[in-house]
Order: C-alpha cells, then sequence, then structure tokens
C-alpha cells in the first residue's frame, strides 16, 4: 500500500488579515502527487500542520480508491478492473462483502459475478471468519454468490449479451 513520502510547503502566501494561503505538496509512494491548499490562522507555523494533512490527503486517497473499486464491480462485475495502490485486495474483497446484503438488481448481479471471481484463499485471507473452511465458502457461493450470477446470465441472454 502507498504512503505519503514527502510532505513540502509549495507556498506560503501572507494576505491582508494576516492569515497566510498555503499550498502544501504530499508525494506518496506511488508517484502521486496531491496538493493541499488552507489559509493558515495569525500565529500558527504552517509546518506544524504538514503531518496531519498528510495524513488526511492518504485516507482521502484511500477512501477515494475503495469507492473507485466498489464503482467499477457495481458497473463492471467480473470485469471490474480495481486498483490496490491504498487499498489491499482484502480490503476490497470485505468492502464489497460490508455492502453485498444492501444491493439489489443489476448491482447485486454484477458484484456476484466479481466475487465469483475470487478463490476460497482470496475470500478466507480477507475474511476468516466469515470464511474459515472450504464448506463455508462453497455453502455461501452456493447460497448467495452463484443465484447472483446466474440471474446476470439469464439477463444478459435476455438482452443478448
Amino acid at each position: 500500500m502507498a504512503t505519503i513520502v514527502s510532505s513540502v510547503i509549495q507556498s506560503n502566501v501572507l494576505q491582508i488579515d494576516g492569515r497566510r494561503a498555503i499550498v502544501e505538496q504530499h508525494t506518496d509512494s506511488v508517484g502521486v502527487i496531491t496538493p493541499f491548499v488552507y489559509l493558515c490562522d495569525v500565529g500558527i507555523d504552517p509546518n506544524t500542520l504538514l503531518s496531519p494533512h498528510a495524513t488526511q490527503v492518504l485516507n482521502n486517497l484511500v477512501n477515494s480508491e475503495i469507492r473507485d473499486d466498489l464503482t467499477s464491480i457495481e458497473a463492471n462485475g467480473a470485469l471490474a478492473i480495481i486498483s490496490t495502490n491504498y487499498n489491499t485486495l482484502s480490503q476490497v474483497i470485505n468492502a464489497v462483502l460490508a455492502i453485498y446484503a444492501t444491493l439489489t438488481g443489476q448491482l447485486v448481479m454484477n458484484s456476484s459475478a466479481w466475487l465469483n471471481t475470487l478463490s476460497f484463499a482470496q475470500l478466507a485471507a480477507a475474511n476468516p471468519t466469515k470464511f474459515p473452511n472450504a464448506t463455508a465458502f462453497t455453502n455461501w457461493r452456493n447460497q448467495f454468490v452463484t443465484p447472483g450470477v446466474n440471474a446476470l446470465n439469464t439477463s444478459n441472454a435476455l438482452v443478448g449479451g
């Protein structure tokens, strides 16, 4: 997983009211550069804010990536392309599992198709409580994933997909 490897103040401009317009630049281990822009209050050293802002930037990148991964899975099913720069595959799997029961229609069918691409080992590594053994995995897959995949296949056949 990526981390923030560099944080610098790129711009520090005094404003009429005494505050400072600050532009920070945070670079992660993937090479992504993320700016962080804010007005710094009078008497505050902006250098003391670099570390908490780096944490905030990284958290935003993590949350954005998981949101994008879920969107890709819901839209593309088994063909989803997920990114694991800021999250592990296990975190993506658990995010899907967390929302799976709330999904309906095409979203649950596509999520089922994506989950169907995963092995027992991948699911057990992500969630050993839910998948303690192959029998639990098979039962879960037969009860939840297979019906979703079958519904997707039927839907695709009806529309010629």
